[in-house]
């Protein structure tokens, strides 16, 4: 069941705790204060309503629950059912009577768990309901959901005659998504009733899986976003032709690389393929042949020499994009260097790349003046030598990064001996730095917000962390030591993943681990909240000593602003994700 319709059952339980009188309870008294917090939860109740009632009234939504299924066995004849569990046809449930007449909804959204028990059914339950005696006119969105995830299912038929009656309804659709779960060979007709006055206004269109049927002789002329999953052995040539000159956003899931090529070739008729008006490009290509990448480098997989193989010709097309500011590209390629030649020329902002940083061995910051953020993962061990050229072609060369991500499956002792850009605000580093590499590193970066690096937990000065303290704490005070200097003004945020070559080493250090990081910590005036996942016991509780004693505070004022989070690393990860 969608929350939208789970929202009349959860006001009537906080109103019935809320209210429910100690009379009710038998104890014969009422308590002032009691009355006094049932009148609190009411506000908050109103106030919460308040909130939520606009986005209510935004979306329609019908549950179509079509599955016979029998009482279980440990049901008593006279005991009620569960609503999970139905004998009696099919179960319709909607959010209409939430929805004031007045209200402009945006988006309708319907869900089939079995449409093939439903045939012409969610017709007649649409027109009991009064559908068609509302104003549809304000909604632009329809979403239709097919089917239960994990579930093989029949196929599927006869929603289309449904999905023509809501149409006829909504003369102002613009956007569609069928959305289709757990079918396999499908039949589904529903966007053949798609009215000539409709697919004229339609901008934007969303396909889980495009066996469904063929949409070839469709023609969508105003189509700015199309997002497919092509992973059914799909075939493109089912897909509605694409007007290179209006599309704006195109999302390909699970696609093979030649096929991916014949896409954009298909939209043309000569050798030059130029999508005028594109802006955003994500591609998650589907699994290729492993077997192309092992064996290199010792067993160190280098994933930056790519591959040529599967040429099918597409070298003798060219490609222009050159409104695309937006690139995610997924899985492993099988023609590297011919898909580079996509967007070389294209004036990229933000590049995503996942299991591609081979990629990055193509990339000339140069050439990419407005690259703002880049994003580069892998699950491969990398070889020093491929980090290496990573390191010059990306991080040391000039650009306008502001957001850099680079995670290798296992981290390395690498540092760049400069950075190419001083703008860097996030700062996400497969690398083990010790104290003399962090602090070259922030002392680079003046506008550095967020960092995640790893930490070598083996190099320590062999000090107690007393010692260590103190001599930092001795550095900070201005009276005997004027030069020193913040490393860093901006930096609000330092995730720190400890590493260490053995679990017997990282044990033996123990406290000592994270003593080194203090001078760091003290020289961050700015820091706000520190994360460090490690194995080493009482690394955080030293941490939380430092940071709120007394002393510690009178000559680093900002430790009293420092949260420290433990095991936090995958938080920082997400934080990224976002960001990037």
């Amino acid at each position: 069941m969608h929350d939208a319709l789970k929202i009349p059952l959860v006001i009537e339980n906080i109103f019935s705790c809320a209210f429910q009188t100690y009379e009710n309870q038998g104890t014969g008294f009422s308590d002032p204060y009691c009355l006094r917090e049932k009148y609190r939860v009411a506000g908050v109740c109103r106030e919460w309503r308040n909130a939520v009632l606009s986005r209510i009234n935004g979306d329609f939504h019908v549950y179509m629950v079509g599955s016979k299924i029998q009482p279980e066995e440990h049901y008593a004849p006279d005991e009620p059912l569960d609503s999970k569990h139905i004998s009696d046809g099919p179960r319709f449930l909607t959010n209409l009577e939430l929805i004031p007449s007045t209200a402009k909804p945006r988006r309708i959204v319907v869900y089939y768990e079995h449409p093939d028990n439903f045939k012409l059914e969610a017709c007649a339950y649409l027109k009991t309901i009064g559908f068609d005696q509302r104003d549809w006119k304000s909604v632009q969105s329809l979403v239709i959901n097919v089917g239960t995830a994990g579930q093989v299912m029949p196929p599927v038929e006869g929603i289309g005659i449904d999905v023509g009656y809501i149409l006829h309804y909504t003369p102002n659709i613009e956007s569609i998504s069928l959305l289709v779960k757990g079918c396999r060979m499908l039949d589904i007709d529903a966007l053949e009733y798609l009215p000539i006055f409709t697919a004229n206004s339609i901008t934007t269109l969303h396909l889980d899986t495009t066996n469904m049927c063929d949409l070839s002789s469709m023609v969508l002329p105003t189509l700015e976003e199309l997002s497919i999953d092509c992973s059914c052995n799909a075939d493109i040539g089912w897909l509605p032709p694409l007007d290179t000159g209006v599309i704006r956003r195109l999302r390909l899931k699970h696609i093979q690389t030649d096929e991916f090529f014949r896409l954009l070739q298909s939209t043309v008729a000569g050798a030059e393929v130029i999508f005028s008006q594109l802006e955003m490009l994500e591609v998650i290509f589907m699994a290729v042949d492993r077997s192309l990448y092992d064996g290199l480098n010792d067993g160190l997989v280098d994933v930056f020499g790519g591959s040529t193989a599967g040429d099918d010709g597409s070298s003798q097309y060219t490609y222009s994009f050159p409104k695309l500011r937006h690139l995610i590209l997924c899985g492993l390629l099988d023609n590297v260097a011919e898909t580079y030649r996509l967007f070389k020329d294209a004036p990229l902002e933000t590049l995503r790349l996942t299991k591609n940083i081979g990629l990055l061995d193509y990339i000339d910051m140069g050439g990419f003046p407005t690259l703002r953020s880049i994003h580069a993962d892998t699950e491969h061990v990398v070889s020093e030598a491929s980090a290496r050229l990573l390191d010059n072609r990306i991080l040391g060369s000039r650009s306008s990064l502001d957001r850099v991500s680079i995670v290798f499956y296992a981290p390395l002792t690498l540092m760049p001996t400069q950075f190419g850009s001083t703008d860097i605000r996030i700062l996400d580093l497969s690398y083990i730095l010790t104290v003399p590499k962090l602090e070259t590193l922030l002392l680079q970066l003046p506008h550095l917000v967020m960092l995640h690096i790893y930490f070598d937990l083996t190099e320590t000065s062999g000090n107690p962390p007393s010692v260590e303290i103190a001599d930092v704490l001795a550095a900070q005070d201005s009276t005997s030591r004027p030069s020193i200097k913040p490393l860093n003004t901006s930096l609000q945020l330092l995730a720190v993943d400890g590493y260490a070559a053995s679990e017997f080493v990282l044990s033996a250090i123990g406290r000592e681990g994270v003593a080194p990081l203090m001078p760091v910590i003290a020289r961050t005036p700015s820091l706000l909240r520190m994360q460090y996942c490690c194995g080493a016991p009482g690394d955080d509780a030293l941490l939380m000593d430092v940071l709120g004693d007394a002393t510690a505070r009178a000559k680093a004022p900002h430790f009293a602003n420092v949260q420290v989070d433990k095991n936090c690393l995958r938080l920082m990860r997400q934080i990224l994700k976002g960001n990037c």
